[in-house]
C-alpha cells in the first residue's frame, strides 16, 4: 500500500503563480513538489511577501509563513526555507531534506555574480528566454569591464536568447559584441549563423565575400545547418507532416491537421516569450 500524505492547509481559491515556470500552485504540497523540483533555480528571492502572504491567509497557514519569513536573511536562507517547509508538511523525508540542502549549500559557495548567472543558464535551459534575457542584461550592468570572460559569457548567451525568439540582427549583435569582448571561435560561427537565418542568400554571400577571414567559420555554419535539416527530418513533427502529405487529397483531415499543428505551434511559442500577462 502506498504511503498517504495528508493534505496542509486549504486548497486556495486564489493561486500563487510562478513567473519562471508560467504556473500557479494552489496547495503548499504543490509548492514543496515545486521547490525540491526546481532547487537549483531558486534564490532568497523566491521567500518574498507575496508567496509569504498567500500561504498564510490563502492556504490559512499563518504560523507556517512566520517560520518560512524568519529566515529571511540568514545565511543559507533558501536550505533553511526548505528544511522547514518540508519538514511541517510532511510532504519529503529526511533524504530529500538532505538531497536539497546540498544543492542549495553548492551555491553558497558560489560568489553572487556565479548565483546569479546559474539562475539565468537555468531560465535559458527551460526556453524562458525573455525572463534569462533580463538577467542576463542585470548581469552586463554590474560586471566590470575588466570581466571579459564573464562579459563574453553573458552576450553569447543574449545571443541564444534572442536566437530563441527568432530575433536574429539582436542575436548577431549579441554574438558579435562577445566574439569582440573575448574572441573565441563558437561566439563567431553562432554570429555567422544568426547572419544567415536574419539575412536573404545574396546579402549573406555578398557579406562573407567582403570578409574572407570568415570562410573557414562559414563551412562549419553550412555543416551545422545540414546537420540540423537531417535531425528535423526524424522530428515527430516532420512525419506528421508527411503522413498529412500523403493525405493531402482527403482535403479536411490535411487541413485541419496543419492547423492544430501550427496552433500547437504557436502556444510553445507564446509560452517562451511572454510572461506575466497572466492574473
Amino acid at each position: 500500500m502506498s504511503t498517504v500524505i495528508l493534505c496542509n492547509g486549504r486548497y486556495a481559491k486564489t493561486p500563487y503563480y510562478v513567473n519562471e515556470e508560467s504556473l500557479n500552485l494552489y496547495s503548499i504540497e504543490e509548492l514543496c513538489y515545486y521547490v525540491f523540483k526546481e532547487a537549483y533555480l531558486l534564490d532568497e528571492r523566491f521567500i518574498c511577501d507575496e508567496l509569504l502572504e498567500w500561504i498564510e491567509k490563502e492556504l490559512e497557514l499563518p504560523q507556517l509563513a512566520e517560520q518560512l519569513g524568519n529566515v529571511r536573511g540568514k545565511e543559507n536562507a533558501m536550505g533553511m526555507f526548505a528544511q522547514i517547509l518540508f519538514s511541517q508538511t510532511g510532504y519529503y523525508g529526511e533524504n530529500e531534506i538532505a538531497l536539497v540542502n546540498a544543492v542549495f549549500k553548492s551555491q553558497n559557495n558560489l560568489s553572487l555574480q556565479e548565483r546569479k548567472k546559474t539562475r539565468a543558464d537555468a531560465l535559458l535551459a527551460k526556453s524562458k528566454y525573455g525572463m534569462a534575457s533580463e538577467e542576463y542584461e542585470a548581469l552586463l550592468m554590474e560586471t566590470q569591464e575588466s570581466q571579459v570572460k564573464l562579459r563574453a559569457k553573458l552576450y553569447h548567451n543574449l545571443g541564444v536568447c534572442a536566437a530563441g525568439q527568432f530575433l536574429y540582427g539582436k542575436a548577431a549583435d549579441c554574438f558579435k559584441k562577445a566574439y569582440d569582448t573575448y574572441a573565441n571561435t563558437e561566439s563567431y560561427v553562432q554570429f555567422l549563423t544568426a547572419l544567415k537565418m536574419g539575412m536573404d542568400e545574396e546579402t549573406y554571400l555578398s557579406y562573407l565575400s567582403k570578409h574572407p577571414e570568415s570562410y573557414e567559420d562559414s563551412l562549419e555554419v553550412e555543416s551545422r545547418m545540414r546537420q540540423a535539416k537531417q535531425d528535423y527530418e526524424n522530428t515527430p513533427a516532420r512525419q506528421y507532416l508527411e503522413k498529412l502529405e500523403a493525405e493531402k487529397e482527403n482535403g479536411a483531415p490535411f487541413y485541419n491537421g496543419i492547423h492544430l499543428l501550427t496552433e500547437k505551434m504557436k502556444d510553445d511559442y507564446r509560452e517562451t516569450v511572454f510572461r506575466r500577462n497572466k492574473i
